[in-house]
Parts: C-alpha cells; structure tokens; sequence
C-alpha cells in the first residue's frame, strides 16, 4: 500500500529591513523598494511564505506579515545622502544608539515568537538588510531566541548588502573627515565579530563585492549556502 504523502514542507523567512517601504505617504529609498521587492517575490514563490519588519517615522500600520518599527525621528542613515531623511548615526549619542538596538531587537523577537506561535513551526531564514545595525540585531535575537529553545538551533543568517554602510566604514577607515565619520561603528562591527556567524551574504554590484572583504570573504561564505535552503531557491 503506498504511503499517502503530506503537503509540502513550508519555508518560512523573516527580514529586517533598514527603510521604509513605498507609500502613499511616503518616499521610499532603494534599500525600501529592494526589501518590499524581495517580501512580494518570496511570497510568490512555491510553498514559501515571508513577514518583514522595516522602520518608519511616517507609516504607522501593522499586517499579518509586515509590522512597522515606528520611529519618532527620521530613519537613521549611514551617510549624508537620503531622499527621506538626514539623521545620520554618527550623530546619535552613544545611549540613544544602544536604546535604539535594544528596542529594535525586542519589536523583532516578539514578532517572531508571535508568527512562529501562529504557524507552530519555526523559520528557515532570516535575511537582514544592510551590513550595519540590522546584522547586530538579528544575530542578538536568533542566539536569545536559541537559548530558550530545546536543542539551541538557530535559524541561519544570511546579509543582503546595500552600499551605504559600508561606504561608512571606508569614510571610518580613511579617517579623511574625521569630524563626520569618527571611527566609532567600524571597530564596534569588528569586535562584534558579527559576520563570523553568517551564512551568506548578496552584494547588488561589483564594487560592494569588493568591499565586502571589509569583513568576510564572500566566496568562503556564499559557499556554505547550498546546505541551508532549498535548491529551487537557488535556482
């Protein structure tokens, strides 16, 4: 007698998004339209399903799959040039920045815990956008979320790179304009030891896959992709 086969196995993603996403209301940046392009596509694919999270002083909505991380100021950026805002990191003291991660992390862990409750299944993937804050806050919350787990599993991480965060830690490096780029997140990132952990990470150019060997070899770490999701993923 053959054995009746159950529905496919869903592959369930979370992203944490560094901009705001287009509306009515409100101009997105590239990284805005990138993530919100990423969360359709995913939820187009075959057996796949994908929430999001992105910050917005503007948008104040809430959706099954999409929560805003609402903000009081204007989003803060790595550098000088923003259709949406001119908050830049280096000018947020250092307790506003650690108060910011904190309440960044726990928005995104009590979403996480409230979907995976819902689907009672856990993630597949988490995807963070950018190379700077949002890998610091993703890491935090898969190893938090891990230790109250039994086994301690932990969701893979991987890092969709924009440009302007690591253009921030080359402004940091050449010490050119030392008054508008101390060196202060990129010895953080570096003791953070953050992409030491990832599974993978995607540059959108040639020239960011350059830069990526501010921290990691991309090659060395794409390589370990193929065992951590499915290969129509890939395909």
């Amino acid at each position: 007698m053959k054995r009746r086969e159950g529905p496919p196995k869903k592959f369930r993603i979370f992203q944490l998004g560094t901009n705001n996403w287009q509306s009515a209301e409100e101009f997105a940046p590239g990284s805005g339209i990138l993530h919100k392009a990423h969360h359709d596509t995913y939820n187009a694919m075959p057996n796949t399903q994908c929430w999001s999270i992105f910050p917005s002083k503007v948008q104040k909505f809430n959706k099954p799959d999409v929560r805003v991380f609402e903000l009081e100021h204007d989003i803060p950026i790595c550098e000088s040039v923003s259709p949406v805002s001119n908050y830049r990191w280096h000018s947020m003291s250092e307790d506003n920045f650690q108060a910011y991660r904190k309440r960044l992390a726990k928005e995104v862990c009590a979403f996480m815990d409230e979907i995976e409750k819902s689907e009672g299944a856990p993630f597949d993937l988490c995807i963070a956008h950018h190379t700077f804050l949002n890998p610091l806050v993703m890491r935090d919350v898969i190893c938090s979320r891990a230790a109250k787990r039994e086994g301690g599993k932990k969701e893979p991480l991987v890092v969709f790179v924009h440009g302007t965060a690591l253009k921030m830690f080359i402004h940091e490096k050449k010490g050119a304009a030392p008054e508008e780029y101390p060196l202060r997140f990129f010895p953080m990132m570096q003791k953070e030891k953050v992409f030491e952990s990832v599974a993978g990470a995607f540059a959108i150019s040639e020239v960011l896959d350059l830069e990526c060997n501010t921290f990691f070899d991309p090659t060395s770490v794409l390589s370990t992709l193929p065992s951590l999701i499915p290969s129509w993923f890939t395909n």
